[in-house]
């Protein structure tokens, strides 16, 4: 089935091959501001989130990644400077289980 793809953010999780764990961001701190402020998965205008991993790469709706934050995230504060963020831990099981729930749903980011 034909599908269009306006705009894709690409991430990478480094540590993902070790954890099994992917690094959603939902919150950074703004030195300007001084306060945190929704970023990532919060604020893109991505259809569509394709996560590296190693020697393939993972492309899922945006709407399905936000159910699978909602849905299976653990929080989690990356505190590396100068860019702390806040943000949850999911799986590629929990984005493959976010998938087969909203199979029907074509993308996106309704949530």
């Amino acid at each position: 089935f034909p599908v269009t793809i306006q705009k894709v953010e690409v991430k990478r999780d480094r540590k993902w091959w070790v954890t099994n764990n992917i690094y959603v961001e939902v919150e950074c701190w703004f030195m300007k501001t001084q306060s945190w402020e929704k970023s990532g998965i919060m604020v893109t205008e991505a259809d569509y989130w394709a996560f590296v991993l190693e020697q393939g790469v993972l492309m899922v709706p945006t709407s399905h990644v936000l159910y699978a934050v909602k849905e299976f995230g653990r929080d989690i504060t990356c505190e590396i400077p100068p860019n702390k963020s806040k943000g949850v831990l999911i799986t590629v099981d929990d984005l493959l289980m976010a998938m087969r729930k909203l199979k029907n749903d074509k993308g996106g980011t309704e949530s």
